[in-house]
């Protein structure tokens, strides 16, 4: 019962933050996006930051921010500039890349590779998948 409670009440805060109220073709596209939040662990915005999805979510941003909000990382010199930016700056930037190649040697057959690298600060992490054809070995 409570696990359905709270179901219910993410769905509705999501809603109101989202504007889902009005009807319009907009609310529709915002409101699959929604429900995709409550059901997948990733979502994709339909027409990126300049579609209803990405409106609306600059739109939480510039509220949050003019609320009086900040990025606890962030420095006393940059209260100055909260008004003008719309998005905080970014904690981590993250790279990644993907190819398709033969290994070990030129004639094998072109397997799937994977490098991601997530840096923040002082620190970074790296991770790859790298496949072999074992067929000649």
């Amino acid at each position: 019962m409570h696990s359905a409670e709270l179901v219910i009440s993410r769905a509705k805060s999501l809603f109101l933050k989202f504007g889902c109220d009005e009807v319009s073709e907009d609310s529709e596209d915002v409101r699959e996006f929604v429900l995709s939040l409550l059901t997948q662990e990733e979502v994709k915005v339909v027409g990126g930051a300049r579609g209803p999805i990405g409106k609306a979510l600059r739109n939480l941003f510039q509220k949050h921010m003019q609320s009086g909000h900040q990025n606890p990382y962030s420095s006393s010199k940059d209260k100055s500039d909260m008004g003008s930016a719309v998005f905080p700056k970014p904690v981590a930037k993250e790279y990644i890349l993907r190819t398709v190649a033969p290994r070990p040697t030129p004639y094998s057959q072109q397997l799937p590779q994977y490098m991601r690298c997530v840096m923040n600060g002082y620190e970074y992490r790296l991770c790859g998948a790298f496949s072999e054809d074992s067929t000649f070995v």
